[in-house]
């Protein structure tokens, strides 16, 4: 059986700043840095995959340096 794959979704920078809690500064910077991957979408500025987002949230028992 075939499987099926859906679409990104993508998010803006503002947007997955508010999420994480960030600023959109910081965001850009990451994006800069790579540690997330942005995309330049037509006219609609940089986007970045909401998934690549939400993998940023990580429980704070795996946390670095938290007991």
């Amino acid at each position: 059986m075939p499987q099926t794959h859906e679409a990104p979704t993508f998010v803006g920078i503002s947007r997955a700043a508010e999420i994480l809690g960030i600023s959109s500064r910081t965001m850009r910077r990451w994006i800069d840095e790579g540690k997330v991957q942005g995309y330049r979408l037509a006219d609609h500025g940089i986007r970045v995959n909401q998934a690549d987002v939400m993998k940023l949230i990580v429980p704070m028992s795996h946390a670095s340096g938290v007991s």
